[in-house]
C-alpha cells in the first residue's frame, strides 16, 4: 500500500539525520529491480520534501556546469524565473549529484513486469536535460513579457533638451518681465548676463529673438499707427488694446527690448569669438602670446576677447580698453602679418585710436562691420585722436583680428 503524503513527510523528518546514501557497485549488484527502485524512490522523496523552493534554480545551475549541453547556457539559465525550477526535478538532480545511479538495469526489466506501467524506464538524465531545455523556451518568454510590461521611456533628442533648458531659464525670466509690465511695473532683464548665468550659447538666440521681436514690431506698428492716425481694422484694435498705454511707456518699451536685441546680438559675437579660441593654432603662435597680459571678458560693456593667438599672423587688429573707453587699431603692411614679443605688439604699420563716448554702441560696430564702414564710424568720432603706444595689458579685450585676403 502506497505510504500517504503526511507518512512521507513524517518519514522525512525521520531521516533528517539519515540521509540516503547511494548504494556502492558491490551493493548494486546484489540488489533487485524492486529494492533499488524502493532505495531510489525514498532517495528522490527525502530531497523533494527537504528542499526548499528558492534552492531549485541554484540545484540546477551546479547539474549545467557539470553538463556540456548547459554549461555554456548558464546565463540564460539564471534569467529563468525561480518558480520553474519544481520539486520534483530538483530531487532527481540531487540524486544524479550524490551519486545516484542515473539507470539500472534491473529495475528497467523489474518496471516492465509490473501491472498497468507502459513504455519504458529511460536513463533519468534525458528527462533532467529535456526538462532544462524547456525551462529555457519557457525562460524566454518571462523575459519577453518582462520587456513588454516595461514602460517605454521615450528619450529626447538633444536639440529637445537644449530647447526645454531654455524655456525653463531666460525664457521664464522673459515672461516674468511681461508680467510686471502687465501689472504697470517697470521691470527688465539683462539677457547677456543672464545666459551666463546659465550656460547658454547663441544656440538659445532663436527662441528669444522670436519672441522679443514679435512685442517689438506690435510695439513699433503701436506708434506709427497712433502717429500717422490709422483707422484700418487691425491699426484700430492695436490702438485700443494699448490705449492704458501713453507713448512715453510705449517708447520706453521700445527701448528696453532693443536693449535685448543688441544683447543677443553680443552673444552671437562671443559663441564666433569663443569657437575661433578653439582653432588649433601653430605652436609658435603659442609660445608668442602665452604670456600676454589682456582682459579676457568686459562684463560692463558685455564683450570678449577673441584668441590670442589669432593675433599672428594678422593683418588689421582692433583692441578695446575696458577701463578708459579706449578703441585702438592696428595695422601691418608686413606679409606674414603681426608677431606678439612680450607685451609688445610687433610688425605695425600704423595705428590709431580714441576715446568712446557712447561705448556700447560704437563696439557693435567694430564686431560686425567691415573695415570700410568702420572707418567711416570712426570718422564721425569726436572725441581727439591719438597713437597708441602698441603694447598690453589686462585692460585691453582683443575685439577682432583680419587677415588681408
Amino acid at each position: 500500500m502506497p505510504l500517504t503524503r503526511k507518512q512521507k513527510q513524517r518519514n522525512a523528518v525521520m531521516l533528517k539525520t539519515a540521509e540516503p546514501v547511494p548504494p556502492t557497485q558491490i551493493e548494486l549488484e546484489k540488489m533487485t529491480g524492486e529494492e533499488f527502485g524502493r532505495a531510489k524512490n525514498n532517495a528522490t522523496d527525502y530531497y523533494r520534501l527537504e528542499g526548499q523552493k528558492k534552492d531549485g534554480k541554484k540545484i540546477a545551475l551546479e547539474y549545467a556546469k557539470q553538463t556540456p549541453q548547459f554549461s555554456q547556457r548558464l546565463k540564460q539559465l539564471r534569467a529563468v524565473k525561480d518558480w520553474r525550477y519544481g520539486a520534483a526535478l530538483s530531487a532527481e538532480i540531487q540524486c544524479v549529484l550524490k551519486g545516484w545511479p542515473s539507470y539500472n538495469k534491473k529495475y528497467a526489466e523489474y518496471w516492465e513486469t509490473l501491472p498497468g506501467t507502459s513504455g519504458k524506464v529511460r536513463d533519468i538524465k534525458e528527462y533532467i536535460n529535456n526538462k532544462l531545455e524547456l525551462i529555457l523556451v519557457e525562460g524566454e518568454k518571462d523575459t519577453k513579457e518582462e520587456d513588454d510590461d516595461k514602460p517605454k521611456v521615450e528619450r529626447k533628442s538633444p536639440i529637445e533638451l537644449y530647447r526645454e533648458k531654455v524655456w525653463d531659464t531666460v525664457m521664464t525670466d522673459v515672461y516674468d518681465m511681461e508680467d510686471d509690465w502687465i501689472e504697470g511695473k517697470r521691470s527688465t532683464i539683462d539677457a547677456y548676463t543672464l545666459f551666463q548665468k546659465y550656460g547658454l550659447t547663441s544656440k538659445a538666440n532663436g527662441i528669444v529673438e522670436e519672441v522679443i521681436n514679435k512685442w517689438l514690431v506690435e510695439y513699433v506698428e503701436l506708434m506709427t499707427a497712433r502717429k500717422q492716425k490709422l483707422d484700418d481694422d487691425w491699426n484700430l484694435q492695436l490702438i485700443e488694446g494699448y490705449s492704458h498705454l501713453d507713448n512715453k511707456e510705449v517708447k520706453w518699451r521700445i527701448n528696453q527690448l532693443n536693449k535685448i536685441m543688441e544683447d543677443l546680438n553680443k552673444i552671437k559675437m562671443s559663441t564666433k569669438a569663443n569657437k575661433s579660441g578653439r582653432v588649433r593654432k601653430p605652436k609658435a603662435a603659442d609660445k608668442q602670446v602665452a604670456k600676454l597680459n589682456y582682459m579676457p571678458d568686459c562684463a560692463e560693456h558685455k564683450v570678449v576677447s577673441v584668441h590670442p593667438t589669432t593675433i599672428i599672423g594678422a593683418h588689421r587688429l582692433i583692441l578695446f580698453n575696458c577701463k578708459d573707453k579706449k578703441i585702438v587699431e592696428y595695422f601691418s603692411d608686413r606679409v606674414e602679418g603681426f608677431e606678439v614679443k612680450g607685451q609688445a605688439l610687433q610688425h605695425v604699420t600704423s595705428c590709431r585710436g580714441k576715446k568712446l563716448r557712447k561705448a556700447d554702441e560704437f563696439l557693435q560696430t567694430a564686431l560686425s562691420k567691415t573695415e570700410k564702414q568702420f572707418d567711416k564710424e570712426y570718422q564721425k568720432l569726436t572725441t581727439k585722436e591719438y597713437n597708441p603706444n602698441g603694447r598690453f595689458n589686462n585692460n585691453f579685450v582683443i575685439l577682432r583680428t583680419d587677415k588681408r585676403r
